[in-house]
């Protein structure tokens, strides 16, 4: 773990308490990019103070972490999307990538760079009305989010859409962030695991799985194919 290098694409809801998480554990170097700035509104959920409002929250969460690591976690932080560190040339050289982003069309941009780049991912998501969430494990050569999501190609090219904004949602976020904890411990350290899919319910109304999503042959990402 100390050794580990990871970069975590999004600053806000999952990604806050999944990084605190892994800075407790003593990650050795933790890069953390977004190009959104703190809200109000994000208090309720999300790792930061009244003082952070207004602010960039690569910056304030990496700030913000520096009083939850005791191991010398190396913390770096970009204030720009994804696809503008891509376009810049400046992502940082890491051993993994986790995904905590609110829009399909980022998930696509990140996934398909994840498989150019042969660079395993862990991606995690929570429903709107805050019930469920997911966390996927995505490893080069096996299957991808558009494997397990097969409309995220269309709805990726639809473009970015804003974040529903559901602001009492601490109970899935910190239990979706639990699982994800989990799989890049399994990616960086001898845990097991037999899944790559994992989809947990808060009010058991749905049904909680764990899945070994096999690659899909045609996959517009993964396959190496592309989609008009």
């Amino acid at each position: 773990m100390s050794a580990a290098r990871a970069f975590t694409i999004g600053a806000g809801g999952i990604i806050s308490w999944l990084a605190c998480g892994l800075v407790r554990k003593g990650i050795g170097t933790l890069h953390v990019c977004d190009g959104d700035a703190v809200e109000l509104s994000n208090l309720s959920r999300q790792l930061f103070g009244a003082r952070d409002v207004g602010k960039n929250k690569a910056v304030r969460l990496a700030r913000n972490l520096r009083a939850q690591g005791f191991c010398g976690t190396r913390l770096t932080a970009y204030p720009l999307r994804f696809e503008e560190l891509v376009a810049l040339e400046i992502m940082p050289a890491v051993d993994l990538v986790v995904v905590g982003v609110d829009d399909h069309a980022a998930r696509l941009a990140v996934m398909r760079w994840c498989a150019a780049a042969r660079k395993p991912a862990v991606f995690i998501a929570v429903s709107p009305d805050a019930d469920n969430g997911y966390v996927f494990v995505y490893k080069p050569g096996a299957a991808c989010l558009c494997c397990v999501l097969p409309d995220l190609v269309r709805l990726g090219e639809e473009g970015r859409r804003p974040c529903p904004g559901a602001p009492a949602t601490l109970d899935v976020l910190l239990s979706v962030a639990g699982f994800a904890t989990y799989a890049i411990d399994s990616l960086l350290m001898e845990r097991p695991r037999s899944w790559n899919f994992r989809r947990v319910f808060l009010s058991g109304d749905g049904e909680d799985c764990a899945w070994a999503v096999p690659q899909q042959p045609a996959c517009p990402v993964c396959s190496g194919e592309d989609v008009p």
